[in-house]
């Protein structure tokens, strides 16, 4: 059997071992998924509920939209005090983004909050089976001809451009096993494609990758041979990377062990003592980021984790100025309007001017340094 059960997002928890481990024995029950009446919830958790609940209220009712009720929806959650007031504004933003853009098709819906659980030998156990081995929830499934297509509701306040989704590897590898574990979910001999996309809600935008049936071997080995070295760890190291700055055990790490631990501050004398170390901290900080530099500077990129420290290049976009008031002037704009003018500013004038204006571009390069995830 087993050492440990996962997900997508525990296998990505395993980046770091000592995190996937601390996380393996911490992690709290789950909450009951049939009833949410006493569930408290944050924003992410709280949208992913009430669109679920929504969508299968359109499907009961054979709707597409249901206005009315989305807004009585979000403001029960209010009433029940599932929501603390201080959220209750992001969140109402965040689900308004949703419902009023949202057109469910009837023809093509399979289901939401789709639940598979998978025991070792890759067979369909119950949720909370003992042998449990692999677990994964997608939040909605539509089928399209020979086609599943995939949506997890991301609520993100960034959006990553079409190539940057394309090309990074933690975009992928979310898509490529929920393409997998959807196999799992669905029975169905004619599928040939799996589109397996996550909607920003915040953008009502989707970004997607396509695999056909013949990539899911292929994805499922390489899901298998992550989970063979994890089970094979004799030693669950510290690995610095990109989680650092949002994992849940950073103040129990190894590698933060010269670092004082977090306190709440209830005095004048923790306060000063807190702000002797940022100061000393900080100098250190940019001590050993000069250090890095020169180091790379002469022997090329360090890698830690899925990080990597390098002198990137870079080009920086700017506005001949001289061109633009020349194009300006010719276009009769009101030149009160673009006084510090910058690419957001300029697409906000007529569409002729703004094409016009890229006659005045010009471009610089340069480096800079910094640590960025590994494509």
């Amino acid at each position: 059997m087993s050492r440990f059960s996962y997900s997508h997002s525990g296998l990505e928890q395993w980046a770091c071992p000592f995190r996937g481990l601390k996380r393996h024995n911490t992690k709290a029950r789950d909450y009951d998924r049939e009833d949410f009446t006493h569930h408290i919830f944050g924003v992410g958790s709280a949208f992913h509920y009430l669109a679920e609940v929504y969508v299968k209220h359109l499907v009961k009712i054979g709707r597409q939209t249901d206005i009315t009720h989305a807004e009585d929806m979000v403001n029960e959650l209010i009433d029940n005090e599932q929501v603390s007031l201080e959220k209750f504004e992001e969140l109402n933003e965040l689900w308004e983004a949703f419902y009023t853009s949202f057109i469910l098709d009837l023809n093509t819906y399979y289901d939401s909050e789709c639940m598979v659980s998978l025991n070792e030998n890759l067979q369909e156990v119950a949720w909370d089976a003992d042998d449990r081995f692999f677990r994964a929830i997608i939040d909605r499934i539509h089928i399209e001809g020979n086609k599943i297509i995939i949506t997890d509701y991301k609520t993100d306040r960034g959006l990553p451009a079409q190539s940057t989704f394309e090309k990074d590897r933690m975009y992928r590898r979310q898509c490529e096993r929920y393409a997998w574990v959807s196999m799992f979910m669905i029975d169905n001999p004619d599928i040939k494609w799996i589109e397996s996309g996550m909607h920003y809600v915040r953008f009502n935008t989707t970004r997607s990758l396509t695999f056909s049936i013949d990539d899911i071997a292929v994805i499922q080995g390489k899901v298998l041979k992550l989970i063979e070295r994890i089970e094979n760890l004799k030693k669950f190291r510290a690995i610095p990377g990109s989680c650092c700055t949002y994992c849940d055990y950073i103040n129990e790490c190894p590698r933060q062990k010269d670092v004082r631990a977090m306190v709440e501050i209830l005095s004048g004398q923790t306060a000063a003592a807190y702000a002797r170390d940022i100061v000393v901290k900080e100098t250190h900080l940019s001590q050993l980021k000069s250090a890095l530099r020169g180091w790379i500077k002469l022997h090329g990129p360090v890698h830690t984790g899925d990080l990597r420290f390098d002198i990137w290049k870079t080009q920086s976009r700017s506005y001949d100025m001289e061109k633009v008031l020349e194009i300006l002037n010719k276009h009769e704009v009101d030149l009160a309007k673009v006084l510090n003018l910058t690419d957001t500013a300029a697409k906000k004038l007529d569409e002729e001017v703004y094409e016009a204006l890229q006659e005045a571009v010009t471009y610089k390069a340069g480096t800079k340094y910094e640590a960025r995830r590994n494509d």
